[in-house]
This record gives C-alpha cells, structure tokens and sequence, in this order.
C-alpha cells in the first residue's frame, strides 16, 4: 500500500534495534506510539498523493485481507475507514 503513497523502507522494531546493536550503539531502547481513529480520507485527502494513487489505495484498504483490517483495527464508516496507526522510535548513543 505505502509504495503508491510515497518512496519509503519499513521496518519492524526488532530490525530497527539489530542494526543499532550491528553498529554498536549502546542505551539502546524504543517505543510505541499508537495514533488511534486516524481517518483514511484524511490521511489521503491531505498526503498530496495523485488521485490515481489515492483510488489504489483506498481500494486495497477496502479490499484488505481480514488479518489486515485486525492489525490496524479498521472500522468501514460510510465511505471511509477509521483506524489505529502504530509508529516504533528506537534511540540509542554512540
């Protein structure tokens, strides 16, 4: 879904924290922020992404795997989706 909204690389936090460990950073640690009932339309109605793209994405959100909608907790409400967003931040010192 994310390649049609903009160039981006993801990673579990457990990636994130090994390649910290793999470059020997130290006081390593992370969190979770959670943003909940973010809006699908919102979220694309305001990303500068072209409309070609938001009717991909919209559709794969509407279209997702039932594994999918759980993770994200999504909620179909008239023709948007209300959802939660989980962001990891992982810190460390050199």
């Amino acid at each position: 879904m994310f390649k049609y909204k903009e160039d981006r690389h993801t990673f579990l936090v457990d990636d994130l924290t090994n390649l910290y460990i793999n470059s020997n950073f130290k006081n390593i640690f992370s969190r979770t922020i959670v943003l909940n009932n973010m809006s699908l339309n919102n979220w694309l109605n305001n990303a500068g992404v072209p409309l070609r793209n938001i009717d991909i994405i919209r559709k794969m959100h509407f279209e997702s795997d039932r594994l999918v909608k759980e993770a994200y907790d999504m909620n179909i409400i008239e023709d948007d989706i209300i959802m939660n967003w989980k962001f990891a931040v992982v810190c460390g010192t050199k």
